[in-house]
């Protein structure tokens, strides 16, 4: 495999092809061959300042079709005369070189999406391209960065246009454009003792949750409780705390030490609430889902008419096999009618309730829910199985965040949730230098043979240590 080439301003490290008109330091003239299909993404994201691109498009679909004969046929066809270098798509079958011998200008591998674009003309100065290699892997760290900063953008444009329906919870934006929040529930949380409630909310925020969840007992009523727990939180933490139950005791108690908001108020409770400035969650009935639609909004109509101002509707996501779909469609169905409604999607139990492992399960419910526009996520760790949801949902969150803002689908954006496998294979010399000095133990062989055959070790990770 050949080097990576640097490429530097002005086309040092290349040829600018006859008659270019650029001196040294001037701005790099690039030509970026594409398909049809991406070519509108791929002129949109080409301007650059600094960079002259010209796009070139080829008369196939997608880029994987393009052969060398077929990308010199083009390119000659546009006219190369001037120009400092030539980007193909990253995921062409082919190798650059052979372009690059026949038309005489440095040819790489681009990036593989066009919204990477930007990150990749911006640093044509600073980097190494690759003729193997895309330019987007080469950036990852780059694109790490560039994610952070368009999560700010995101967050700091929905400061100045939250949009309709949106309003605060102890400074943070509900609803509207900003993006939807995540909500960490402490399950069982009277039950705790202080040190454990204060470790795990500690815990959540630094996984990304922007609102903590008491969770209360159901069946029992702590309502003293209640309200040392919302105090004790807010005053640790001072970030938007919510009381998880449907005991109006415990509510009023949560509402009295500063709750920001209430989870949950149904018809019956909500004619027994006063009004509050208090943000609150609406849910319905239990009904069908042809019903479960006109409950809910019925039921909104009732709280603005009480007074209430800041609600938040929430159709109860269902358990995979119950319901999941038809509460999914009641969602989407919500926000059609009313899209001005904040939405709540609680997508805990559908991770609790189903032995799958929890990070793919929370990127596809984040994208349904990205879709739908729900404004707030809700998750709990109530398992060992579920422990590190919260900080998988925030990551599955800012994923397809990133994904909607780029107008891409939620893949190569700087950050992943890939925890048990890899996108590419890896070959990685291994070093057998930690081995010198260990003791070598032989099997002994055993009497009886094992009903599997042979005999075998069982190698565990205990206190630090890897043991056989």
């Amino acid at each position: 495999m050949s080097p990576p080439f640097p490429l530097l301003p002005g086309g040092q490290n290349g040829r600018r092809a006859s008659g270019g008109c650029g001196e040294e330091g001037d701005g790099m003239r690039v030509l970026l061959l594409t398909g049809e299909l991406a070519s509108s993404l791929v002129r949109k994201y080409s301007k650059v300042e600094g960079v002259e691109a010209e796009v070139v498009v080829a008369p196939v679909p997608v880029a994987t079709f393009l052969t060398p004969s077929l990308a010199v046929r083009e390119l000659e066809k546009r006219g190369t005369r001037g120009y400092d270098l030539v980007l193909l798509p990253g995921m062409v079958r082919f190798d650059p070189s052979e372009v690059e011998r026949r038309i005489g200008i440095p040819t790489y591998r681009g990036p593989k999406h066009a919204a990477d674009l930007p990150l990749v003309l911006e640093k044509l100065g600073e980097v190494e391209l690759s003729k193997e290699v895309p330019a987007c892997e080469l950036l990852r760290e780059e694109a790490r960065k560039r994610a952070e900063r368009l999560l700010k953008e995101v967050e700091r444009k929905a400061g100045e246009n939250p949009g309709r329906g949106a309003f605060l919870l102890d400074g943070l934006g509900i609803g509207g454009s900003f993006p939807p929040r995540v909500m960490a529930e402490i399950v069982d949380a009277p039950l705790l003792p202080q040190e454990e409630v204060l470790e795990r909310a500690r815990r959540y925020l630094e996984e990304g949750a922007e609102i903590l969840d008491v969770g209360m007992v159901a069946g029992r009523s702590f309502p003293e409780r209640a309200g040392e727990l919302i105090s004790l939180l807010k005053k640790e933490f001072g970030v938007p705390v919510s009381i998880d139950t449907f005991d109006l005791e415990e509510i009023s108690r949560a509402v009295e030490e500063g709750a920001d908001l209430v989870l949950s108020l149904d018809r019956s409770s909500l004619g027994k609430f006063d009004k509050t400035e208090t943000a609150v969650v609406l849910v319905p009935p239990r009904v069908e889902r042809g019903k479960r639609k006109r409950e809910l909004l019925d039921l909104v109509e009732e709280a603005r008419k009480r007074g209430f101002e800041k609600v938040v509707a929430d159709p109860l996501l269902e358990p995979l096999n119950l319901g999941f779909l038809d509460s999914v469609r009641v969602l989407a169905e919500v926000r059609e009618e009313r899209p001005e409604l904040p939405l709540l999607m609680g997508v805990g139990n559908v991770v609790e309730l189903c032995d799958a492992d929890s990070p793919g399960m929370m990127a596809l419910l984040a994208g349904m829910g990205m879709e739908i526009g729900v404004s707030l996520f809700l998750t709990a760790e109530a398992s060992d199985k579920t422990r590190g949801s919260v900080g998988e949902l925030r990551r599955a969150r800012d994923m397809m965040l990133l994904a909607r803002e780029r107008g891409s689908v939620p893949k190569d954006l700087g950050l992943d949730l890939l925890f048990f496998k890899e996108k590419r294979k890896r070959e990685e010399p291994y070093d057998p230098s930690p081995e010198a000095g260990a003791k070598v133990l032989e099997e002994k062989p055993v009497e009886t043979p094992l009903r599997l055959g042979g005999s075998f070790f069982r190698i565990r990770v205990e206190g630090g240590e890897i043991r056989a």
